[in-house]
């Protein structure tokens, strides 16, 4: 038998710049963002800041009970030979033994990595130190360690270890006007696998096909042609379509699953398509060349389309960018599916044409915590 905490969020929630009422605050769910859910050891399963190893099994199961992607915190090896992080931090007057994280589709198969269940569940780790900090502040046994609303944690990545920073800034601390009771999660990726590739047109044409397009509606901008661009060995087909209209009007889910994973496998073995336009006011004006409108259809997730991919916008931020890494890019999605989200990047750094570093940030609203007991 082992005690766990289900939590349930939405990552890269769109901000409101009306004020809500409270009859709309308490039916949220149905608000923009990108949905997960996180399981985490109860804090009375959790000794000298280990959490509980879940058997493989175990997490197979507990993924297929969610409607959209998982993730799983548990702990490293302790014999954990990477020297490229450290897998104890020191603090002052304590070890703590970095979080690792284990993304799952929906069917049960884990994912390399999955970007805003990243996020969600660093905002989950920094929720649950608030409360274990409260709590000891109450008994007086609180000691005042604290990392500046810093979350540290381990992935596994294609087989490598890979170590993350994000940073939370709560609603009463962000800068920006911000009615929506949200926090910003902030998450770095340092010196990460970085790689874009040009797509054959007639594998592309396929892809079209699939969701009600025609190459005459792809953009006939020269410098960013369709093509293959991946963060972390998740690739993403990018096309930039010609209208808004074609977009979120004309462009409809792929009609044929099965045809459309075999259409991303020949397409260099892509992972969905990612449409995009830049992003314009009900004038028809452009609201700003590096703010975007963007669709994403996944090979195989379980549902036909997400309401918000940081990995892909992420990506797809690296293949618009130039050699200024002061540009901030905006993508805007789920617009069309009533989930209206948004994913900001910003900070991005080539090191080379493989290797890049970035920030991608967004609002997290957790809707949802219980206690379970799995066996």
């Amino acid at each position: 038998m082992l005690r766990l905490q289900k939590f349930t969020a939405r990552v890269f929630v769109s901000s409101s710049k009306k004020s809500l009422t409270i009859s709309e605050r308490k039916n949220r769910v149905d608000v923009g963002g990108n949905p997960i859910t996180i399981f985490s050891s109860a804090p009375s399963s959790m000794e000298n800041g280990s959490y509980c190893n879940i058997s493989s099994s175990m997490m197979e199961s507990l993924a297929q009970s969610c409607s959209w992607e998982s993730v799983i915190i548990t702990s490293p090896p302790l014999n954990s030979k990477n020297d490229d992080f450290p897998t104890i931090f020191n603090s002052s007057s304590n070890n703590y033994i970095l979080p690792r994280f284990r993304f799952f589709a929906p069917s049960g198969k884990e994912l390399s990595f999955c970007l805003h269940a990243a996020m969600g569940a660093a905002y989950v780790l920094h929720h649950q130190q608030q409360k274990q900090e409260l709590a000891k502040e109450m008994m007086s046994e609180y000691d005042g360690i604290t990392n500046d609303d810093k979350i540290s944690f381990t992935t596994v990545t294609r087989d490598n270890e890979k170590f993350f920073t994000a940073r939370i800034i709560s609603n009463d601390k962000a800068t920006k006007n911000n009615d929506d009771e949200t926090d910003m999660v902030w998450l770095d990726l340092n010196c990460v696998p970085f790689k874009e590739e040009s797509v054959n047109m007639i594998q592309i044409d396929a892809l079209l096909d699939q969701v009600n397009l025609e190459t005459d509606q792809v953009s006939s901008t020269r410098n960013k042609p369709p093509m293959n661009a991946g963060i972390l060995g998740r690739p993403k087909t990018m096309v930039q379509l010609s209208s808004m209209n074609d977009l979120q009007i004309t462009t409809q889910n792929p009609r044929d699953s099965s045809q459309y994973q075999s259409n991303c496998f020949e397409a260099n073995n892509s992972t969905g398509l990612y449409l995009y336009s830049p992003a314009t006011n009900d004038d028809g004006g452009d609201v700003s060349i590096k703010s975007y409108e963007c669709r994403q259809f996944p090979k195989e997730s379980g549902y036909p389309e997400d309401p918000a991919t940081g990995i892909a916008a992420a990506a797809l931020a690296v293949h618009l960018s130039s050699s200024k890494n002061e540009e901030e890019f905006e993508f805007k999605q789920g617009t069309s599916m009533g989930r209206p989200s948004s994913i900001t990047i910003r900070n991005i750094l080539r090191h080379s044409k493989e290797e890049v570093s970035l920030q991608c940030g967004g609002n997290v609203i957790l809707d949802k915590e219980e206690k379970i007991v799995v066996y």
